[in-house]
């Protein structure tokens, strides 16, 4: 049971901290990119378009690591 938890522990905090990773950076090198900030465009589409991408990617390694964690 301990393990379950910390796992889903992991896999929650793996997933926000990649949301919020990936937010930060669409915000800050979109333009870079030619991502328009036309009418909020960008922060849009750093939010709901790129976003759960990023949030997707740390649920993996968030689980990922809190398996590891609890194996050793």
């Amino acid at each position: 049971m301990k393990a379950f938890i910390v796992i889903a522990i992991g896999g929650i905090a793996g997933l926000i901290v990649g949301w919020i990773a990936t937010i930060a950076a669409v915000i800050a090198f979109g333009e870079h990119f030619g991502l328009s900030n036309f009418e909020g465009q960008r922060d849009i589409m750093a939010v709901f378009g790129f976003g759960p991408a990023g949030g997707l990617v740390g649920l993996v390694i968030g689980v990922w690591m809190g398996w590891r964690l609890t194996r050793a």
